[in-house]
């Protein structure tokens, strides 16, 4: 597939000398990820469904194993992800950032990706 690029820092689209970038493959699948894990689920209104629980992590105190199902429910909601194998999360309480770390199978292949996500 084929989607065009987004800042990560911003969600800004990229532009380059007044051209749209494209993202494709391995790429584009973890900018798809991305989208997914840095959505509140009902944020967007367009689908409601898409995104990820923050609920479980605006908790004072956070229940990593909960954290870890929401992660791979939020995973399987990417169609190219035919399965999850492993997430594993971090979380640090003082700043509130939750470190994940995840293998997937996506287009028959192996996908390995690490995203830190702001929960303040």
């Amino acid at each position: 597939m084929k989607a065009l690029k987004i800042n990560e820092d911003t969600g800004d689209i990229v532009m380059e000398n007044g051209d749209f970038v494209w993202v494709e493959k391995e790429e584009e699948l973890m900018q798809e990820i991305r989208s997914v894990l840095k959505t509140n689920l009902m944020e967007w209104f367009l689908d409601p469904l898409h995104g990820t629980r923050y609920e479980a992590f605006r908790q004072k105190a956070v229940d990593e194993e909960e954290a870890t199902q929401v992660i791979y429910e939020a995973l399987e909601q990417v169609a190219r992800v035919t399965s999850v194998i492993e997430v594993n999360v971090s979380f640090d309480r003082r700043i509130r950032l939750l470190e994940i770390d995840f293998r997937c199978v996506a287009d028959d292949e192996i996908i390995e990706g690490s995203e830190v996500m702001d929960v303040a």
